[in-house]
């Protein structure tokens, strides 16, 4: 349901991965799409907190279709492991 109480279409979102390997979604908010990372929209939505905008979510287990709190974290693009 949007912020104005319409229901919204139920959509299947396919990310496109990066050179890098992070996951890409494209979301769209009047008539204007904008890409974002599929970890830092997981991160956000468990509650972990995101210390700047400069910061990705990386997974702790390098298995980057683990989504789960646990394996999520905060890290500054120059501590980026080989993996990410």
């Amino acid at each position: 349901m949007s912020a104005s109480g319409a229901h919204l279409k139920e959509r299947v979102l396919r990310p496109t991965i990066t050179s890098s390997g992070r996951r890409h979604v494209g979301l769209t908010q009047n008539d204007s799409m904008r890409s974002y990372c599929v970890s830092d929209l997981a991160a956000l939505a468990h509650g972990i907190p995101r210390p700047s905008k400069r910061y990705l979510a990386l997974h702790r287990n390098g298995n980057v279709n683990d989504f789960s709190a646990k394996n999520l974290y905060w890290a500054l693009p120059g501590e980026l492991p080989l993996t990410a």
